[in-house]
């Protein structure tokens, strides 16, 4: 995760990452077998038709019913589908775009602010969707709630420095940074982060589950009792049974 104040260079470094950019020394290449996709901050549709073509000239074997269910899960619903691109608000094209990243099926993310433009809703749901991701994923985000949910390290920059910092609690109260040397030299923790967030979207989905409408906990059929079918049978001897008879 890359944080820091506007004009840090946050999303010049992500460009220069996801090969849209050259570097000014060195150079970057991805690993083999890296299936990446990139959300850019600036969404531009222009002369690409309407929202249901932008699926569809890029998936044309789908059918229209496919089409039309997949863009209704990323809110498209109705004769949404038919709206030219041109029309389309910040957060619908934010949405489009989540759209084609789902059917991408990639394991290597290139997020650049992409909670902006969302309501609290799809917020939600995209916080929900990263913390279940189990691939690589290389944000830019200010969102402070999205930081502290995912739980990553956060690589800060500022006045030209980059600091990492192992979490975002860590970054608030500005603690010693973790070296970058001693980062390498644990291997065994490269999965911590993917991991949290599945841990925690698991967690999540199951809160969620439990709680009614009103925002109460209640008992869901997931959760039931099982009772024995048949009457235990008596493992006792017949003296035993008789005297508890009897007293």
């Amino acid at each position: 995760m890359i944080a820091g104040p506007n004009g840090a260079g946050k999303s010049t470094l992500l460009q220069v990452l996801d090969g849209k950019r050259r570097p000014s020394g060195g150079m970057v290449r991805l690993g083999t077998g890296a299936r990446p996709s990139i959300f850019a901050q600036q969404q531009n549709r222009l002369g690409q038709g309407r929202v249901i073509d932008v699926i569809w000239n890029k998936y044309p074997r789908m059918t229209e019913l496919e089409v039309r269910s997949h863009l209704a899960k990323l809110g498209f619903r109705g004769e949404t589908v038919f709206k030219p691109c041109e029309a389309l608000s910040g957060g619908e094209l934010a949405r489009l775009r989540f759209a084609e990243i789902v059917l991408e099926r990639p394991n290597l993310l290139f997020l650049d602010e992409p909670t902006n433009h969302l309501d609290i809703y799809t917020r939600e749901n995209l916080t929900e969707a990263l913390m279940a991701y189990t691939g690589t994923l290389l944000l830019v985000t200010h969102d402070r709630h999205l930081m502290n949910s995912l739980a990553c390290p956060i690589l800060y920059l500022e006045d030209g420095k980059a600091t990492i910092y192992p979490s975002y609690d860590a970054l608030m109260g500005r603690s010693a940074p973790a070296p970058a040397v001693q980062k390498a030299a644990e291997p065994a923790k490269t999965g911590y982060g993917r991991e949290q967030r599945r841990r925690r979207a698991e967690l999540r989905a199951k809160i969620k589950g439990l709680r009614g409408r009103d925002g109460s906990l209640r008992c869901t059929r997931r959760w039931s009792w099982t009772t024995r079918s048949t009457p235990r049978r008596c493992t006792t001897t017949p003296t035993c049974c008789a005297r508890r008879a009897t007293s």
